[in-house]
Parts: structure tokens; C-alpha cells; sequence
């Protein structure tokens, strides 16, 4: 009786290991490990509605060489309508982009159209040199004149 307990109790931590395989193993099918991704919140001031047609663009950019423009890494557009901040954001970026010897940064920005209505107005580093993939960024009204109305 007591050798058929210990069996039992074999077997069923056998089948508990292999379910546990079976488990992990499938949890990695649909991911791509070339693939990662940024993500935070967009912060700015709710003092005036948005137009219905603003979209936050946040772009994951290279801006390790200066006086040249940043290179773009990754790009997502989030329609507006009808939310308010903060607003989540993901950016998605082949691993093999990032060198670690390169500085990356996050810039956002709320359009309608053309028109720029809000934008960041400092970097926001991520990725590299333990800077984080989680980050909240600030975006400020952008000053309009007479001649851009």
C-alpha cells in the first residue's frame, strides 16, 4: 500500500512537471523575441478641449549624433477623441535597432492636420545607459501667432 502511495505521488509530480513545461512553452508561441517596446504615459494640460480630429504621435528616436536629426526608431498615433490624460502609450522596436552605445529618446506631440498643438519640450531618455522602457512625458501648449491661425 505504501509503495503504491509513493507511485502515485511520483507520478502525479511527473505530470505536474510535464504540464508545467507544456504551459511555459506555450506562452512563448506568438512572441517575437526580435521585437520589445517603450511604453509610458502622455501628460499635458486639460485646460482647453481638443479638437475631435487631435492624434498623439510618440516617436522612439535615436539622438546620439548631434547636429543631424534624430533617426527614427519606432512611431504610434493614438487618436484623441474622446480621451483625457494620461494617456498610455506603446512603442514597439526590433531589438536589434538599439545599440547600446547610442542614446535613444521619446518625443511626443498632439496634432490636427498640420497644425502642432502640444509638444514635449525636454528629452526623455530611454533604453540605454539604465535609462528606463517605462517613462511619463509632458507635452506643453505650443505658442501660436496671428499668422498661424
Amino acid at each position: 500500500m505504501r509503495h503504491r502511495q509513493y507511485l502515485m505521488s511520483a507520478l502525479l509530480r511527473v505530470a505536474m512537471l510535464v504540464a508545467a513545461l507544456v504551459v511555459g512553452a506555450c506562452a512563448g508561441l506568438g512572441r517575437d523575441e526580435g521585437t520589445a517596446s517603450v511604453s509610458g504615459q502622455a501628460t499635458y494640460p486639460p485646460d482647453n478641449a481638443l479638437p475631435p480630429n487631435s492624434l498623439l504621435r510618440v516617436q522612439l528616436l535615436d539622438v546620439s549624433r548631434q547636429d543631424t536629426r534624430a533617426v527614427l526608431i519606432s512611431e504610434t498615433t493614438i487618436p484623441l477623441e474622446g480621451k483625457h490624460p494620461p494617456i498610455e502609450f506603446h512603442l514597439a522596436y526590433r531589438r536589434e535597432a538599439i545599440k547600446p552605445s547610442h542614446t535613444y529618446s521619446v518625443r511626443a506631440t498632439i496634432v490636427v492636420g498640420d497644425r502642432l498643438l502640444y509638444t514635449t519640450t525636454r528629452s526623455y531618455p530611454v533604453l540605454t545607459r539604465s535609462a528606463p522602457t517605462d517613462i511619463s512625458v509632458r507635452l506643453d501648449a505650443v505658442r501660436t501667432t496671428d499668422r498661424d491661425r
